[in-house]
């Protein structure tokens, strides 16, 4: 037993120092050897980059070619559309006309007011030396002008009474809000007088 020992014991002994040796390997001048080198990578992702763009141009100017599509269409039904909207239009004016007109007429229809009652009123309300050169019926108003004989100092005297005679003539009592000298003209022997005589609005609820 102890020759065993000993024997063993007299075995040189394993070193745990591994061997090397200079290395002299230039690595920049070595050939790659990877499976999937890294230019692959670069090159891909260039090839990529570039059809997106690709894409992208071919996408907008796709986009671009629609909307030329579509407004050329529209123009070209605006442009056949236009005779008819201008006849359209034309028509619509000439209504527009046609259609004052009748509701002008129907208006006047419709007043209570009869032109030759009124004629003959004035008639009535003329005294002597007041001579009656026209009378204008408007919807809102009668304009009359009147022309007076006399020096200007009796012709302006003859004026005021008239108008106040006006103002108070009982034909005239519910039919005009005011009377009015909307203008006068002095001669050597005469006065041209203008009046404004307002009709009253009529009163809710009752006919025009």
């Amino acid at each position: 037993m102890l020759q065993l020992l000993k024997k063993n014991s007299e075995k040189p002994g394993i070193s745990l120092v591994p061997a090397w040796h200079p290395n002299f390997r230039n690595f920049e001048r070595l050939p790659d050897t990877k499976v999937v080198r890294t230019s692959f990578f670069l090159n891909g992702v260039a090839v990529s980059v570039a059809l997106a763009l690709l894409l992208y141009v071919i996408r907008n100017e796709y986009n671009l070619y629609e909307l030329s599509r579509s407004t050329e269409e529209l123009q070209a039904q605006i442009d056949s559309d236009k005779p008819v909207s201008d006849r359209a239009s034309a028509q619509y004016a000439k209504f527009v006309i046609e259609e004052k007109k009748l509701t002008e007429l129907n208006d006047f229809k419709q007043t209570q007011l009869i032109p030759s009652q009124l004629l003959l009123q004035f008639g009535e309300s003329i005294s002597p030396g007041i001579k009656l050169a026209s009378i204008d019926y408007q919807r809102a108003a009668v304009s009359v002008n009147v022309v007076i004989d006399g020096s200007p100092d009796e012709a302006s005297g003859k004026a005021t009474a008239y108008v106040e005679a006006l103002r108070k003539f009982p034909p005239f009592a519910g039919m005009f809000e005011s009377v009015v000298i909307d203008g006068l003209s002095r001669n050597s022997n005469n006065i041209s007088l203008k009046l404004i005589m307002k009709f009253k609005a009529p009163t809710k609820g009752a006919k025009k």
